[in-house]
């Protein structure tokens, strides 16, 4: 849901993880997300779409990030990288 450009991001591999605590959590962290991958994806969905719509009812929202300011700040990377 956060926009990061591809050139930004660098792998882990949990394989070469020495601590071995940590690694079984990102193990199990890693069979959550993708047991509940449906759901992740519809909920940050739906979401979104109310972050863009706005709605003050919605209390939740107050404590959301910006997505479209997000996607401004995305764009004017990948723009000013390009130059």
């Amino acid at each position: 849901m956060i926009p990061v450009p591809a050139s930004e991001l660098t792998l882990y591999d949990v394989e070469h993880e020495q601590d071995l605590f940590y690694k079984a959590l990102i193990h199990k962290e890693m069979l959550f997300i993708r047991k509940n991958k449906n759901k992740i994806v519809q909920n940050a969905k739906i979401l979104y779409k109310q972050k863009k719509e706005n709605n003050p009812a919605i209390g939740y929202l107050k404590s959301t990030v910006d997505f479209t300011l997000l996607e401004q700040m995305h764009d004017k990377f990948i723009e000013k990288k390009n130059n």
